[in-house]
């Protein structure tokens, strides 16, 4: 054996009693009469960990409740619309499909604010887009607006 190294097998010596008795276990019967997979602690600390996260979902999910909508969503429903947007002389045929989509997935008021949000901001941030076509394109695909797309659109102050 080389020194400074322990056998694989190491025999642990365990007093019971002062009356020589004693008990011999190896480290791996050891390990065994000690394992647990399931130990009432972990169990109860999952349970709390659960519940937690439960509780958590509920609290984050319920503000998203409110307005379903995202920019994002915004975003991907007029992206064909872009080249209409930019100059070109019609929006294609996805274009008012996405405009369309768009207006009967927003539901609630709340929905609807955010949509007019998200296109206000869009059209005050997105470079070179036309204005006259910003506020055609409702229209140019048969969708009725209570409101003009434009950065200066009070989104707050209608009645949707």
């Amino acid at each position: 054996m080389k020194p400074n190294t322990v056998p694989k097998t190491t025999t642990l010596m365990f007093y019971i009693n002062p009356h020589l008795e004693s008990l011999i276990l190896t480290h791996q019967a050891k390990a065994k009469a000690n394992f647990n997979p399931f130990p009432r602690e972990a169990m109860a600390s999952l349970r709390v960990s659960c519940v937690v996260a439960l509780i958590c979902m509920v609290v984050v999910s319920a503000p998203m409740a409110e307005a379903a909508i995202s920019c994002g969503a915004v975003t991907g429903a007029i992206a064909p619309c872009f080249a209409y947007l930019k100059g070109a002389p019609a929006p294609s045929l996805q274009c008012c499909a996405g405009v369309r989509r768009l207006n009967g997935s927003a539901q609630t008021i709340a929905d609807r604010k955010a949509v007019c949000n998200c296109l206000k901001s869009g059209a005050g941030s997105v470079p070179g887009l036309k204005s006259g076509n910003v506020a055609a394109l409702p229209g140019k695909c048969g969708v009725r607006l209570p409101f003009a797309i434009s950065p200066s659109t009070n989104c707050n102050a209608i009645s949707f």
